[in-house]
């Protein structure tokens, strides 16, 4: 993967399988520039994709017929103590 941008996080992501670039955009609420997925989204959507694929493919080998895997994810940035930010 390779990141494209400026300081204050917004540019794009390219990522070489399947060829994929993704808007990047830190929040507005954090200074970013608002434009695109943050951080925080592509943290909980590489969560989320992980775990739906795994059950997708256990699901197959158990031969369990479930047309469309999927779920739900969703997080809260918050303030760290010790500064800066974190995921709650």
């Amino acid at each position: 993967m390779v990141f494209s941008g400026d300081g204050s996080g917004c540019g794009t992501l390219n990522m070489p399988q399947g060829d994929v670039t993704v808007s990047i955009g830190g929040a507005k609420a954090l200074g970013g520039c608002g434009v695109g997925a943050n951080p925080e989204e592509l943290l909980l959507a590489s969560v989320g994709a992980r775990f739906v694929n795994a059950w997708a493919i256990f699901l197959k080998k158990l031969d369990v017929g479930y047309a469309e895997p999927s779920v739900s994810v969703d997080g809260v940035l918050g303030k760290d103590p010790a500064g800066g930010y974190k995921m709650l």
